[in-house]
């Protein structure tokens, strides 16, 4: 099926909100001091070791949207659902004579 314009392939729109928040949230843990006692040893405070594997799955979102070629609301079109969707088309339109 064709996608109406101004529609997003599936999973857009999550990825870019992942990846933006937690990139932020990274930034920020930057400016705090840190809460607890065992974070002054470590390279990284924990809200930022939290934020990697979500920042990460963002990206990688980002990286497959589209991709699946069984998903009907990404960018590949499935055959069954174009078949199907050509024949309602045809059957829809009025014809004028």
């Amino acid at each position: 099926m064709e996608k109406a314009p101004g529609q997003n392939a599936a999973g857009l729109l999550f990825g870019w909100f992942t990846t933006l928040l937690f990139s932020f949230r990274f930034g920020v843990e930057f400016l705090k001091e840190d809460q607890v006692a065992f974070e002054q040893g470590l390279a990284l405070n924990m809200g930022q070791l939290l934020s990697l594997p979500l920042l990460a799955l963002g990206l990688w979102v980002l990286l497959r949207v589209g991709k699946w070629p069984n998903n009907s609301s990404g960018q590949h079109r499935r055959e069954e659902d174009s078949a199907v969707g050509n024949a309602l088309n045809l059957e829809a339109k009025p014809t004028r004579q």
